[in-house]
């Protein structure tokens, strides 16, 4: 219904992934379950290289986070078939783990994670023109080294994908990528100097900036920028951007973490942004895609909804709505969608409902409200076409100019409100709530008590154990079933909102019956008095043809989400035929 439970994603997971979450609870909760046991209960694993180092790999770095004694002779010769990848993998390993704290561009590794191997570098080892000085930082795509450019005596930042196990075709491509980046002169972008390959090692090298990341400023703040400067960063990104776009270079991975800041003033801002990392994005995606679900990484929350898919085309627009993301968490100080896992920011993001900037931060003008949501709309043929579009739009709403977008209509707010998926609890708690006011009014009707409109004489003659009766019957038919369906809406069981509706129309029809000339529900209890049963009874028809309404437009917005989910849903997330057959 609304956003599924983790438990239900599991089941559409590769066989690989769902080994290692079995392997990292099961080691958790004490059990010590080997790779052979997975390997003897799941023969077809021997079958993939790849999967079965992870798996490996796995137990290995589970023991080490457990502070457990092993010794890696013994794993390379249990699996002499990944002796020397092992001992790389830990080598590289270590290497992010002497730079974890200290980094400006660190990203939080779980010790459960399974990345596949990097070439890890060694001080004062040369690759090329460069000699390498230290590594300075990780992310998603593998490590980053201070070098020396042996040539030309200047210090860059060298980039070593995870590549080891990249085919041909796609190195190919991430070469022609990072050389395209090269030819993009921006002060707004940092310079990519050069891209190469020496032996099996890829490489990107470009300017060192020894300065923080957006996302680290933003994290020190502990509070969002005013927004004068987040519109200043924004329009100064979105016109780097541009830049690229024009040239057919496409980012795909804007985030926080890939724009430095360095120490030149720029404007009324005391830094200058600069966008990193060009040419490595189509690495990341895939990276990302391999990581395990228990690992919280940035990258997602950036994410624009057909890159979840993994299939189509990605282009400019994808970079607005990186762009979008970016801008509001500088106006509010979070992102627009959060989540503990990657399956719960993929879900979020996918639905795209989200709050107005204007919620979280009142400084914020329509204007530029509707910019940020524009720039993150689901569907990318409604975000802005070019980010040069974006800029002027940024800048005429940072000076209080009438912008190129059309604010949305009162009707359109509203259509738009009726589309969150909140309103799905909304009327299941409402359900609920009816329930129980029906049950008090019942009991405290037939009792004879509260009700300014029952006429008390009349209620002494007629025979009270009947109307307990019938009371009870009603509760039990009508309201104990209504108070079951809202309960199952909470719970995000669609057959609720069915049950809802069933039991909200019913009421309605009892109204029009108990307000006639010849009343058949409680006609004992308000005898003749016309009044009381007719305003009594309208109040309780016409809340329960408001849960009619909620309940109804609780059930289109269900049923839009699943043909929102049939056009973005990942294609790891999507259920395999077998089981659309099942249910």
């Amino acid at each position: 219904m609304h956003a599924p439970k983790d438990e239900d994603l599991h089941a559409d997971l590769r066989l690989i992934d769902q080994l290692c979450q079995d392997q990292n609870r099961r080691w958790q909760a004490g059990e010590r379950p080997t790779v052979e046991e997975y390997l003897a209960q799941n023969p077809e694993l021997g079958g993939d290289a790849d999967d079965l180092f992870d798996l490996v790999y796995n137990e290995l770095q589970l023991r080490r986070s457990l502070t457990e004694s092993f010794s890696l002779q013994d794993y390379q010769l249990r699996f002499p078939q990944f002796a020397a990848r092992l001992e790389r993998q830990l080598r590289f390993h270590d290497a992010l783990d002497a730079v974890r704290e200290s980094s400006c561009m660190t990203k939080t590794l779980s010790p459960t994670v399974t990345p596949r191997a990097t070439c890890g570098l060694a001080e004062g080892q040369t690759l090329g023109r460069y000699r390498v000085q230290r590594p300075v930082g990780s992310g998603g795509f593998g490590v980053v080294y201070l070098a020396i450019d042996t040539q030309l005596n200047r210090e860059v930042a060298l980039k070593i994908p995870r590549v080891d196990d990249l085919p041909d075709l796609q190195r190919k491509r991430f070469l022609q990528e990072a050389e395209l980046a090269a030819s993009l002169e921006h002060p707004h972008l940092v310079a990519v100097y050069d891209a190469g390959q020496v032996d099996e090692i890829s490489y990107i090298a470009s300017a060192f900036c020894p300065g923080r990341n957006l996302a680290q400023h933003l994290a020190s703040r502990g509070e969002p920028y005013d927004v004068r400067t987040a519109v200043e960063i924004a329009a100064h990104l979105a016109d780097a951007m541009h830049h690229a776009h024009e040239r057919g270079v496409v980012h795909r991975d804007l985030k926080p973490s890939n724009v430095m800041l360095t120490g030149k003033p720029c404007g009324e801002l005391p830094f200058t942004p600069q966008i990193t990392d060009f040419g490595l994005a189509k690495l990341g995606e895939q990276r990302m895609r391999e990581t395990s679900t228990s690992l919280v990484m940035g990258t997602p929350l950036y994410m624009a909804p057909e890159q979840y898919r993994g299939r189509g085309p990605t282009g400019e627009t994808t970079d607005i709505y990186s762009l979008g993301v970016i801008l509001y968490e500088m106006l509010t100080g979070k992102p627009p969608y959060e989540g503990e896992t990657y399956f719960e920011v993929a879900n979020a993001v996918i639905r795209g409902q989200v709050a107005s900037p204007q919620r979280s931060n009142r400084e914020i003008s329509r204007d530029l409200a509707a910019i940020t949501l524009r720039c993150i709309e689901r569907d990318p043929a409604h975000r802005y076409q070019n980010c040069a579009d974006l800029a002027r739009d940024l800048r005429l709403a940072a000076d209080g100019k009438r912008v190129s977008i059309r604010r949305p209509n009162a009707w359109e707010r509203f259509v738009q409100w009726a589309n969150e998926g909140q309103r799905i609890y909304d009327a299941g708690a409402v359900a609920c709530w009816l329930a129980v006011c029906m049950t008090i009014w019942m009991v405290s009707a037939n009792l004879g008590a509260a009700w300014i409109f029952v006429d008390s004489e009349h209620v002494k003659s007629v025979d009270l154990a009947s109307e307990h009766l019938t009371s009870a019957i009603l509760i039990v038919t009508t309201v104990l079933p209504l108070f079951l369906a809202g309960v199952a809406v909470l719970r995000d069981k669609i057959w609720g909102i069915y049950l809802g509706i069933l039991f909200a129309v019913i009421p309605v029809v009892m109204t029009l019956l108990s307000i006639s000339e010849d009343p058949v529900v409680h006609k004992t209890i308000y005898g003749d008095n016309l009044l009381a049963r007719f305003l009594v009874f309208t109040l309780i028809g016409l809340t329960h043809l408001v849960l009619l309404v909620m309940l109804s437009n609780a059930l289109r917005v269900v049923w839009r989400e699943k043909r929102l989910d049939r056009r973005y849903r990942p294609a790891e997330l999507a259920p395999s035929a077998e089981q659309t057959r099942a249910s």
